[in-house]
């Protein structure tokens, strides 16, 4: 559902189901724009960490973190990017998106 509406915003959307997959989309991107990612995500990163290696690798990028249970603590993520908590509806994400 978040992909649709990300696409319905005009973003082209990379998915992936696991961390594990999201690293591998990222090791083969030129450029990335934003990362939307659950901070529970399922591999061996969680969404925190795995965000904090693609804002490393990815100096430009926007980062979304999301959690229905968790607020993150990500010192980093108030330079890059924002925290929208679960549930959200495709305003609160085109809020989230923009500058």
């Amino acid at each position: 559902m978040t992909a649709d509406m990300l696409a319905e915003c005009g973003y082209t959307v990379l998915e992936a189901e696991n961390a594990n997959g999201a690293m591998l989309v990222l090791s083969e991107c030129d450029r990335l724009d934003i990362l939307l990612t659950d901070v529970n995500l399922p591999g061996d990163l969680n969404g925190i960490e795995l965000s904090a290696i693609a804002a490393r690798d990815l100096p430009d990028l926007k980062v979304v973190l999301t959690s229905e249970s968790h607020v993150p603590e990500a010192p980093w993520l108030s330079d890059r990017g924002r925290y929208l908590p679960k549930p959200f509806r495709s305003e609160q994400l085109r809020a989230a998106l923009t500058p």
